[in-house]
């Protein structure tokens, strides 16, 4: 940055030249990749901005408003998404319930709720409004939400499988929280309606959904799909789940990101949010 500043100097203030250009982009590319790599908490800045707007008053009431402005709209999506409670491990403060929030100020816009994919994610905003209530409501009505949830709107084959990956990654993430709640990888206690198939059977379906997004993303006519950057959360899920990997390991071997210290305690119900915590850091799973 500083180089780029001296070019810019020297050349007298006026027209920026090339290589002042060339030196802010790697300037900004490499500030932008350093605090990824920190991890840094950035919840508490999330808590701060979002009292000095008072987003968390029942109802948005910005201005401008939103609804018509779709800049802002998008800007507070991205707040909302990184707000929701298992999009982001270690956090220092809870969630602040900002995309619940912000979706039901829309429910008083003209037409409702804006619904189709979330453009951060790749999420439809459908299935995120399950992640956005379940901090409000029983895990088995999330459960069993996320497994009824369905969309026409899906463009493509791909898309498809990767909104089913999120919605299964979502079910297997409600029954270890619930897990790691009662402190044992008892799995007596029933959590979700008869109507809802086991864990075994919901981790097959995650990883298949995984395994053809990954696939189909690697194939010629697909190389410029960004897809397959949503998978992290789906990834990091199913690789929390070590009694089943280590029965099944060849499901193991198809998960790349899978988590040393996860694997080591060799229990179900470990408590990744709080093995983040101790760390220092907060990560985003998305």
């Amino acid at each position: 940055m500083g180089a780029a500043l001296q070019s810019l100097i020297s050349n007298g203030g006026e027209n920026m030249p090339i290589t002042t250009m060339e030196c802010l982009d790697i300037a900004l590319k490499t500030f932008r990749i350093e605090i990824l790599l920190q991890a840094q908490p950035y919840t508490p800045y999330l808590r701060m901005m979002a009292d000095v707007y008072q987003l968390t008053n029942p109802t948005v009431t910005l201005v401008p408003s939103p609804e018509k402005n779709p800049a802002l709209q998008h800007a507070l999506e991205y707040m909302a998404v990184v707000d929701l409670p298992c999009l982001v491990l270690g956090r220092l403060c809870p969630s602040l319930g900002l995309w619940r929030r912000f979706r039901q100020a829309q429910d008083g816009w003209e037409g409702g709720r804006t619904m189709g994919v979330e453009t951060f994610t790749g999420v439809h905003r459908g299935l995120l409004d399950i992640y956005g209530d379940m901090m409000h409501e029983e895990i088995s009505v999330s459960v069993a939400r996320l497994w009824g949830w369905s969309s026409d709107e899906a463009s493509d084959f791909i898309q498809r499988h990767f909104w089913d990956a999120w919605r299964f990654a979502g079910i297997v993430d409600a029954r270890r929280r619930a897990r790691c709640q009662r402190g044992t990888g008892n799995s007596a206690a029933k959590d979700e309606t008869a109507d809802v198939p086991e864990d075994e059977f919901i981790l097959n379906k995650l990883i298949a959904a995984n395994q053809t997004v990954y696939a189909h993303s690697q194939q010629p006519q697909n190389e410029g799909l960004l897809v397959i950057n949503g998978l992290l959360f789906p990834l990091v899920t199913a690789s929390l789940e070590v009694s089943y990997l280590k029965r099944n390991p060849e499901s193991k071997r198809t998960l790349d990101d899978l988590l040393d210290e996860a694997w080591e305690t060799g229990l179900d119900y470990f408590d990744m949010d709080h093995a983040t915590r101790c760390k220092g850091v907060e990560l985003a799973v998305m």
